[in-house]
């Protein structure tokens, strides 16, 4: 029972509907905090959204025997009991003055004993991390790393290591919140933290970089969506700041990867015609290149190929030109096909006109990078469907590198 100050028309361990979700939450969270009931009072509580947040306030594993109950259908529970109690919470804020640096070896495990099969890179730096979303697999985060200088041993530096045992996140178990509410049905998603150093290639005997200055940190997430309520078209109507939630949670330990973004601002203005074609033309390339690209050449980045995967291809939609040579390149048999279809005969029945077939499918490969002389990037691709498309030019701002 939840002991708080009652009335002769509400019992102690009850409190009375608000006039919205929002009041009710924020009065339970009031009374709760302020038990006197030791089963109560041993955690502390907080909104977020649409959910009451409950943090056991033992830092061991106690907490999970803290039960969970809900007496109404409209309330959904996390698990029968609290979850993560035991669990190390670590916490990273971005925008630090000084960043750290550090030491990474490799081992070659398979090379001889006695032989050079440890790779140590010193004075290494983190410069970006993303973490992306899709339909299926374990969540993988990729690291773009920047280091000073590399030896080859015969001996670990670092003594023997720690066999850690590490439990991945599923696909399905992450969510993306705005404002505490899932605001749409995602189906894809990435998002990329960045440093954006600045390397300082000094003029050293030992040809080292002289070091690396941190820049403006980058913080980019990017994510398709249908909406299942207005709360994103609201906020960008009102050009209002949200809170952003970006994580995944693994219910049976509790173990969560939380990455909050606290006010996003800058959210498409809906009521602008140019923004809206920009951004339907946009996903036109996107859409296309998801159904159509299997393979590319000459894309990627100081020489190391890129997959094929849905962030390098909304990274591709989103450069303008390359998305307007893709999708010309690819819609072109259908346009043809149309315009000839208006010379047409009779069909064999007599009662319609009808034309001979003329389009191809697509080229196998179409050259997509209009203007990047040093690399062409050339795409393999499914034949276009038989249904016509308009043609897109987007006006989206260029990203990071694809």
């Amino acid at each position: 029972a939840i002991n708080v100050t009652g009335s002769a028309e509400v019992p102690v361990d009850q409190r009375l509907i608000g006039a919205d979700l929002a009041t009710t939450l924020a009065t339970l969270v009031t009374d709760l905090n302020a038990s006197g009931d030791p089963q109560v009072s041993a955690a502390t509580y907080s909104t977020f959204g649409d959910r009451l947040a409950i943090d056991h306030d033992t830092a061991d594993a106690t907490g999970d025997s803290f039960t969970l109950v809900a007496s109404d259908p409209n309330a959904t529970l996390s698990g029968a009991t609290l979850a993560g109690g035991g669990l190390t919470r670590h916490e990273f804020r971005s925008g630090g003055a000084s960043l750290p640096s550090l030491t990474v070896e490799v081992e070659h495990g398979d090379l001889e004993g006695g032989s050079k099969r440890f790779i140590v890179q010193q004075g290494v730096l983190v410069n970006a991390l993303s973490i992306e979303r899709q339909r299926s697999g374990v969540v993988k985060a990729a690291l773009e790393l920047i280091g000073q200088s590399e030896t080859a041993e015969t001996a670990t530096v670092g003594g023997t290591p720690l066999d850690l045992t590490v439990a991945q996140f599923s696909q399905f178990q992450g969510s993306i919140l705005v404002d505490g509410i899932r605001a749409a049905n995602v189906t894809a998603a990435n998002l990329q933290l960045g440093n954006q150093y600045d390397v300082v290639e000094a003029l050293r005997a030992d040809g080292l970089i002289e070091g690396a200055d941190a820049g403006e940190t980058l913080l980019e997430l990017s994510f398709t969506a249908r909406f299942s309520n207005n709360a994103l078209k609201a906020a960008a109507e009102a050009a209002a700041a949200i809170d952003i939630r970006y994580g995944f949670r693994d219910p049976p330990s509790g173990a969560e990867l939380l990455i909050r973004l606290h006010q996003v601002e800058g959210l498409p203005d809906l009521d602008d015609p140019h923004m809206r074609q920009g951004l339907l033309d946009q996903l036109l390339a996107e859409s296309l290149a998801r159904y159509a690209i299997v393979a590319w050449e000459g894309v990627g980045e100081e020489g190391a190929p890129a997959e094929v995967t849905p962030a390098n291809l909304e990274a591709l939609a989103r450069l303008a030109g390359v998305a307007y040579d893709f999708v010309n390149a690819y819609l072109m048999p259908l346009a043809e096909a149309a315009a000839e279809g208006n010379a047409s005969g009779p069909a064999p029945n007599g009662t319609s006109a009808a034309g001979p077939t003329t389009a191809e499918a697509a080229p196998s490969k179409a050259r997509l990078a209009r203007g990047a002389k040093k690399s062409p990037m050339m795409a393999k691709s499914k034949p276009a469907p038989t249904t016509s498309t308009g043609r897109a030019r987007s006006k989206a701002k260029k990203p990071g590198a694809c």
